[in-house]
């Protein structure tokens, strides 16, 4: 629905994603958040400042968690705990700011293939 309108409405982070969100972090108290999917709209359409600024001043695990860089599509390899650029990200050299290299097994993607 969102999608198909060019994001104007927030109809899935605000029903679905965000209340889960603070869902998992007061039930589970995790001490990673990863997030994906960033790549399809904006971080003001997932209303991730919203949510981070929570996570890390208000949240019960405030003072330990940790998130990655995937929280909008302008956020890659520019905020968060650690980065994750892209996938198969690996600059071949030491970095200044903690990166994962999210490599997949696969060499045909992240999917299931089934032949």
């Amino acid at each position: 629905q969102d999608q198909a309108n060019g994001f104007r409405t927030q109809y899935f982070p605000k029903t679905k994603t965000i209340p889960e969100l603070y869902e998992m972090v007061n039930k589970y108290k995790p001490e990673v958040v990863w997030s994906d999917g960033e790549w399809l709209a904006s971080d003001d359409y997932w209303t991730s400042k919203e949510f981070l600024a929570w996570l890390y001043n208000d949240s019960p695990v405030k003072e330990s968690v940790v998130t990655n860089d995937r929280w909008g599509n302008d956020t890659l390899c520019k905020h968060g705990g650690y980065y994750t650029c892209s996938d198969n990200f690996n600059p071949g050299t030491i970095q200044s700011h903690k990166f994962e290299d999210a490599t997949t097994m696969d060499k045909g993607g992240w999917g299931i293939r089934t032949e």
